[in-house]
């Protein structure tokens, strides 16, 4: 008697079934060992929970919710914002290059709140007094406003402190605010040193403009070092209108 031939059908199927059991364990084996991110490392990919430090001009389009430090009050946050809506002519002087030289000439704390009496000595020659504002919560101290630095002859609302009255959160720019409360918070120590009066003065060496903001590249003389630095200068259009916001400040001792 002939040896009985294996049945076509059991011969595909044995190898299908093989096929699929391999299929599903390697799904399981995906899904459990993260195989996304382990693809993305293979092909050099970066995946969205794999943060990087933010340039402080990159602020992102979406809607955002207001990210606030623990503690911190809404008002606090939009008292930054508004001082820094204020002090729109100011900052544009900087930014432009108006202002070589700010001499800081005395420096006074009452509570949270630091203002520092300056001298802004400018390009053409003259100089004209001014104020920076800083606020503190926590150990960390905020930049908040630079009024004054205006001749008589112009616009005498220029050289008063910035107003009191605050926005709704509704028309504020939310992640633009996030970004400027972020990027003071991560300059705290060298907002510290202008809070406590250890910087005399800041002479701005040049100005660098880039994508979405400007960096004054600057020399700080203090009561025991001289430093180099920089302040970096938010750029945004807001309602047609072209916006400055100051939010980060560095310093490094000059060698």
């Amino acid at each position: 008697m002939s040896e009985q031939q294996d049945n076509p059908k059991r011969s595909v199927a044995v190898p299908v079934l093989i096929a699929l059991l391999a299929v599903a364990a390697f799904g399981y084996a995906f899904y459990a060992l993260d195989g996304v991110a382990l693809v993305s490392d293979l092909l050099g990919l970066t995946t969205s929970s794999q943060a990087t430090e933010r340039d402080p001009g990159e602020v992102s389009t979406e809607p955002a919710q207001l990210q606030l430090p623990d503690g911190m009050s809404e008002e606090f946050a939009l008292r930054i914002w508004q001082e820094q809506v204020d002090s729109q002519v100011n900052i544009k002087r900087l930014v432009e290059g108006e202002v070589e030289r700010i001499v800081v000439n005395d420096v006074a704390q009452a509570g949270d709140e630091a203002t520092l009496e300056i001298t802004a000595e400018f390009s053409d020659g003259s100089s004209l007094p001014g104020r920076l504002g800083m606020r503190e919560f926590g150990d960390v101290w905020y930049f908040s406003y630079v009024s004054g630095m205006r001749a008589e002859s112009e616009d005498p609302t220029e050289a008063a402190p910035p107003a009191t009255e605050l926005p709704a959160i509704e028309d504020v720019d939310v992640a633009l605010l996030n970004t400027i409360l972020e990027q003071q918070a991560a300059s705290s120590a060298v907002l510290g040193e202008y809070a406590s009066g250890a910087i005399t003065d800041v002479r701005i060496d040049q100005i660098v403009p880039g994508t979405g903001n400007t960096t004054l590249k600057i020399v700080m003389n203090e009561d025991h070092e001289v430093g180099n630095g920089e302040v970096v200068v938010i750029s945004k259009k807001i309602d047609g209108e072209d916006m400055w916001f100051i939010a980060r400040f560095t310093k490094v001792a000059a060698q």
